[in-house]
């Protein structure tokens, strides 16, 4: 009996080593770039979609097409579920077209740049289907302090290593600055094929944020977005 205990303690303790070496030997920075390579950072150019955006205040359908002239691409296709109206109409496409200024503004290079955006990057969770990757966000100017009290995490699936979510969250409140405390602050994205053949494309962005400020400014909201019916309408 004590040989078969001896025997079966040296078998785990082999099994536990090479596990061990086994994760050792894997390069989490370049996994990640891996799984990012086939994102297209500039789906925008060549695909069309429907954006379904959910708050407190309404729910909202647009769509967007590169096919369209320049300032004409997006078209809000309704409101709670019915037709919009003129001003909501106006209010949307104001919206859009400062989200693609301020995205020009900021040389935004997209989701496949996510492996120059983190640090620490480290393993969380391993199964048979999924790796769950750990990491800091970086950042720099006034963004430096909220991410440091952030923490991120990476789901890459095994059998095709793609990137299946990213999401950036606060284990407990904390001040940014002498004015804010914030409360909760969570934002993730999900990762999909836009066609069965086509490259990894964001499906869904969900964002929700508590914070106040000096005890006059209140923050407390829920954001959903989801992108669906991906066409390709490039040559």
């Amino acid at each position: 009996m004590n040989r078969l205990i001896t025997g079966t303690s040296l078998l785990l303790l082999f099994v536990g080593s090479a596990v061990s070496a086994a994760a050792a030997d894997v390069d989490y920075l370049a996994l990640l770039e891996e799984a990012t390579a086939e994102i297209a950072d500039d789906f925008r150019d060549n695909w069309a979609y429907t954006e379904t955006a959910t708050s407190s205040e309404n729910s909202r359908v647009g769509r967007y097409d590169p096919s369209r002239q320049e300032g004409k691409r997006w078209t809000l296709v309704s409101v709670d579920g019915r037709a919009p109206k003129a001003k909501e109409t106006k209010k949307f496409l104001k919206e859009k077209k400062k989200e693609e200024e301020r995205a020009e503004k900021d040389g935004d290079s997209g989701p496949a740049s996510i492996a120059e955006d983190v640090k620490n990057i480290r393993l969380v969770k391993e199964t048979d289907e999924f790796w769950i990757l750990g990491f800091t966000p970086k950042a720099e100017g006034e963004f430096k302090k909220v991410m440091s009290k952030l923490e991120g995490r990476i789901k890459i699936e095994k059998s095709e290593r793609v990137l299946k979510y990213i999401s950036i969250r606060s284990n407990k409140s904390f001040k940014p600055n002498f004015a804010t405390r914030i409360y909760r602050f969570t934002m993730k994205f999900d990762f999909g094929k836009a066609t069965e053949e086509g490259p990894l494309v964001i499906t869904s962005l969900d964002f929700d944020i508590n914070l106040k400020t000096l005890g006059v400014i209140k923050v407390d909201e829920k954001i959903s977005l989801k992108f669906s019916g991906y066409t390709f309408m490039g040559d």
